[in-house]
């Protein structure tokens, strides 16, 4: 029994290996697959679930494939539940969750590695987006359609702004604003954020109303 058990490990750890020569090489279908050979065989690996979240994360980036990004959270979660006081995962599952919107749920993560590894070099960083957080959701204190309505006539006065509406970035409100062009001089006129909700642009050309 023992020597199956130490034949395991040795072959996931080649598996993992392999994965690692992919993923330097960037080949990161060959990697998930690797590492997931490797999985098979030693299942609680938190680095190795961490390793494969972060190649999902890759292949995410290049197709824009929804269930890669599933794919990512899952791999990272069950890195944390392999080893609860793993930081990179702990950072990784944050940070992910953090950026789909789930905001309350990676700031936990986030804390929670910050407490497992005070001297992360990554440090400040992490705290300033914690902070960056809080300090959204507290100048963010007036509905998000009150304060279009108030905003909209001053936008709608600048030459060449068409348009204005609620939408929508990472889970959260935001306000859009409509142009008929791109150009230097409007996106120095409008703010990046009103009342603590981020302004996002769009060109959209010339709005004409429909004709009957």
């Amino acid at each position: 029994m023992l020597f199956v058990v130490t034949g395991c490990g040795q072959s996931a750890e080649r598996h993992f290996a392999e994965g690692d020569e992919h993923f330097e090489a960037k080949q990161y279908g060959q990697a998930a697959d690797a590492y997931k050979k490797g999985l098979a065989a030693q299942p609680h690996s938190a680095p190795a679930w961490n390793r494969l979240g972060m190649t999902y994360r890759l292949m995410y980036n290049e197709s824009r494939t929804t269930n890669l990004k599933k794919l990512e959270v899952d791999a990272f979660r069950r890195a944390v539940a392999a080893d609860s006081t793993y930081s990179p995962a702990l950072v990784n599952l944050g940070a992910t969750l953090y950026y789909l919107g789930q905001k309350d749920e990676g700031a936990i993560y986030i804390r929670r590695s910050l407490e497992v590894n005070p001297n992360n070099p990554d440090r400040q960083a992490l705290e300033a987006l914690l902070s960056t957080d809080r300090t959204d959701r507290a100048m963010a204190s007036r509905p998000i359609e009150d304060v279009l309505k108030d905003h909209t006539p001053k936008l709608m006065a600048l030459d060449g702004v068409v348009g204005t509406a609620q939408g929508e970035e990472n889970g959260r409100p935001c306000i859009m604003v409509y142009l008929a062009r791109d150009t230097e001089a409007l996106r120095q006129a409008i703010p990046t954020q009103i009342e603590g909700y981020p302004v996002k642009l769009q060109v959209t050309g010339e709005i004409t109303p429909l004709k009957n």
